[in-house]
């Protein structure tokens, strides 16, 4: 698989980061900042549990339609990106990584 990268907002707690969403060969790269925080996240897909859009107002960022990231230590990441329809091209993508991950 080759890198792909999407501007994203993205949450692994309660205030969203702004940044980038990279998909790679081994795993999920996110980078981003927000007034007194700058982070990175790496996260293998080995460590995905469950992927789903969440609508809730809990799951949603910025009142958008969040793809949930559920992982294997019972933690969640939630991620908008800039482009709504590239949300669907990153679930698409990372379903076909879990099938050949769980295969």
């Amino acid at each position: 698989m080759r890198s792909t990268t999407y501007a994203a907002l993205w949450s692994d707690g309660d205030t969203p980061l702004a940044g980038s969403l990279a998909l790679d060969g081994e795993a999920l790269q996110f980078e981003g900042s927000r007034p007194g925080r700058h982070a990175r996240r790496r996260i293998s897909y080995e460590e995905i549990v469950s992927l789903r859009l969440g609508r809730e107002n809990g799951e949603r960022l910025r009142g958008r339609t969040a793809l949930v990231i559920e992982l294997d230590d019972g933690t969640t990441v939630r991620v908008v990106t800039a482009e709504p329809g590239t949300i669907h091209e990153v679930i698409d993508a990372l379903t076909d990584v879990q099938r050949k991950v769980r295969s």
